[in-house]
């Protein structure tokens, strides 16, 4: 236990993952919002509970959002929409029309009866004036198409840009090219008198050659309106310095709340300078030092051994820094898109590669760090906090997609739930959740789903083992475990039996079963390499390896398949998480039979326990102790005689007894209450595993 705390307070062993938290800090304050914070929680109908706040100095009464977006309403709605008029089109409408007109009238005289030839020109020179003058007035007025209009008025009124002058007009004072077409036709039958005239201009349509010089200009109809909306005003009153804006235990009204929420308003908008600035500078940089301390001391006094893994403590903060960099970003440039971020992404891996504890507090340090500079830090926290355990709880297995969707539909209802629940409390109704807001959550979770997916690059780069490799690599088909079963039979049995007494006992003392599965299975990879040395491979009648061996060289030998199995482990690139149970599920014991025979042959000498012990480490988890105790249990258990639940009892109590004398489980956080659990588990599990069976008595009809 000494050792231990020695090592937890030596500082210099975590200068690495104290510069990889400076880093963090260094990129959070260069990313921070410089805006200044209003220091007070408020809302609409309740108590103020802080002393008496006065302006403090005169800033201007803005208009609620609501006023805001009337006044744009009504602005807009006053803008009318703008045609320009096209001069160029009256000339070729004209000659159109007019060649039609003397054509079709020329057709008619010559069927009709003749006229002098002074009356017949009097004629047609009335007709094409009457042509020019009602073209003339037609496009002066204008023509233009109703649908166009209609599409762009709500009621037929609108703006012609004539000579660069704009003029309000209705529908009814321009003509359309149905309209236009029907005046024409009447000015040319006043124009012919004759009979035949009457009738012909009655049949004529120009409808088709009557184009419209009346065009909608978007462009500079949205120029207009945007001109307008500048000029709304966002304020109306001032609020001057001294003035009182409320005091303490009065209920917080809407001239109130007005006031307040425009001295937040302006207070965020302003900038510190001189003095000031150095002080808020030098507390963004602390707040966020401190926080990361905090953070720091809980792997220091809780979990140091994530901080001995440092890719891991690596992986950690990398995945805060990112998503509160995104989160400031957000402050700064959108801060109506904050909640799209997808914050739950932490927790989530953070459960998968370690465990729920370290999730949690990965999780509030992320959204402490955010809630520091957010508007509505108590909404945002309470909001996030939630939705993060619920995360957390919902989710066992990752590696299962089914199972991630309903934990994200969980958290994607934990956000709009929440949401709701704070609308209530501020405004006691829930009319101000808008479809952005839900949209919002429905964007965060849909990145969060981005989860499974990134599960394997992030084993890879940071080391780590997931559920489903884990799942994987406990499949007794996997291509080492097979050959590990053709060249050492037993050892491999050996293995499945150790497997399933340390997944059991692990199970009840909270620990990761699935780890230690994998761990016991392969525990005993090295005794492949030469697997005539160890008993459970060894067939009836055969001669002993150990012979010809002295004792040293027989330990060397049983040793060595530590040695070998790592080796080998590493060269088919297994996780250094099971690695792990390889290389201490001996520990720093001695091969005792040989180390006692050895002893019995040289009494005299110096104790030789280093040349019979193996290289260890020591257990440093409770997975790896459970697996060590497991290993010479299951061993031992085979010799026994009689198999009787005392002497199984008793038999337990002696192993685990020798391995705490010999100091095997200081390295790790085992507890006397995890022992003693673990030994009534071996109990019952061997006692299972070894039943006898009842005998079957003779079948009356095998003589006949």
């Amino acid at each position: 236990m000494a050792t231990r705390q020695r090592e937890r307070f030596s500082l210099r062993r975590y200068w690495l993952p104290a510069l990889y938290l400076l880093g963090a800090v260094g990129l959070l304050y260069v990313l921070a919002p410089r805006q200044s914070h209003f220091h007070y929680e408020f809302q609409q109908g309740k108590v103020w509970v802080y002393p008496m706040l006065r302006a403090p100095f005169d800033y201007p009464l803005y208009l609620s959002a609501k006023e805001q977006a009337q006044a744009q309403r009504e602005v807009s709605q006053r803008v009318l929409p703008v045609f320009r008029l096209d001069t160029a089109v009256r000339g070729e409408v004209k000659r159109a029309i007019s060649a039609q007109c003397e054509a079709a009238w020329r057709e008619t005289r010559a069927a009709s009866r003749p006229l002098p030839r002074s009356a017949e020109a009097a004629l047609l020179d009335g007709l094409r004036a009457a042509v020019d003058n009602t073209l003339d007035y037609l496009y002066t007025c204008g023509v233009v198409s109703s649908g166009q209009v209609l599409q762009t008025s709500t009621n037929g009124e609108f703006a012609v840009l004539r000579s660069h002058v704009s003029y309000e007009t209705q529908l009814r004072d321009v003509f359309t090219p149905q309209s236009a077409n029907g005046f024409l036709v009447g000015a040319l039958q006043r124009a012919d008198t004759t009979r035949a005239g009457d009738a012909m201009w009655r049949t004529m349509d120009f409808s088709n050659r009557l184009v419209v010089n009346l065009s909608y200009d978007s462009l500079l109809t949205r120029q207009l309106r945007e001109e307008k909306l500048r000029t709304i005003a966002h304020a109306e009153g001032v609020v001057h310095a001294g003035e009182r804006i409320i005091d303490q235990g009065d209920v917080v009204t809407s001239e109130s709340y007005r006031k307040l929420v425009s001295l937040q308003r302006e207070i965020q908008k302003r900038q510190y300078t001189g003095w000031r600035r150095a002080g808020n500078e030098a507390g963004i940089f602390l707040s966020l030092s401190l926080v990361f301390l905090l953070y720091f001391c809980f792997f220091l006094w809780y979990r140091p051994g994530v901080l001995k893994e440092r890719r891991s403590f690596l992986f950690l903060v990398l995945q805060i820094t990112a998503l509160v960099a995104v989160a400031y970003l957000c402050i700064r440039f959108a801060p109506q898109f904050l909640y799209a971020v997808p914050f739950l992404v932490v927790p989530f891996l953070t459960k998968s590669f370690f465990d729920g504890r370290v999730g949690l507090v990965t999780h509030l340090t992320m959204i402490f760090l955010v809630a520091l500079f957010t508007s509505n830090s108590f909404d945002f926290m309470t909001l996030n906090l939630a939705a993060g355990v619920v995360a957390l709880f919902s989710i066992r297995t990752i590696y299962r997609r089914g199972k991630l969707f309903v934990s994200v539909c969980c958290t994607l209802l934990t956000l709009v739930v929440v949401h709701a629940l704070t609308a209530l409390l501020h405004e006691g109704s829930v009319s101000s959740i808008t479809a952005f807001d839900v949209g919002l959550f429905m964007v965060h979770s849909f990145f969060t789903l981005a989860v499974h997916p990134l599960m394997y690059p992030l084993e890879r780069m940071f080391g780590f083992v997931s559920e489903a490799t884990l799942m994987e690599l406990c499949d007794v088909n996997q291509p080492l475990l097979r050959e590990l079963s053709e060249r050492a039979p037993g050892s491999f049995q050996h293995s499945m039996q150790v497997a399933t007494l340390a997944e059991a006992a692990v199970t009840e003392i909270g620990g990761n079963s699935l780890l230690t599965r994998a761990g016991a299975l392969y525990h005993d990879l090295g005794k492949m390499v030469h697997p005539e040395f160890f008993t459970e491979n060894q067939s009836a009648g055969m001669k002993s390896p150990y012979a010809d061996l002295t004792e040293e060289e027989s330990s060397r030998k049983i040793i060595q398949h530590v040695v070998d199995g790592v080796e080998i482990a590493r060269k088919h690139r297994l996780p250094e998480q099971v690695i792990a149970f390889i290389r201490t599920h001996h520990g720093t014991t001695q091969t005792a039979y040989f180390y006692r025979m050895y002893r019995a042959k040289h009494p005299q000498e110096e104790d030789p326990k280093a040349r019979f012990s193996y290289p260890g480490p020591r257990p440093h988890s409770k997975e790896t102790v459970v697996l060590m105790m497991a290993d010479s249990i299951e061993a031992a258990s085979r010799s026994l005689n009689p198999f009787t639940k005392d002497a199984l009892q008793s038999m337990v109590e002696a192993i685990v007894e020798r391995q705490q004398t010999l100091e095997q489980y200081n390295d790790s956080e085992i507890t006397i209450h995890d022992i003693e659990t673990v030994k009534r588990v071996f109990v019952q599990k061997l006692l299972t595993m070894n039943h006898t069976r009842i005998a079957y008595p003779p079948d009356p009809d095998a003589k006949k």
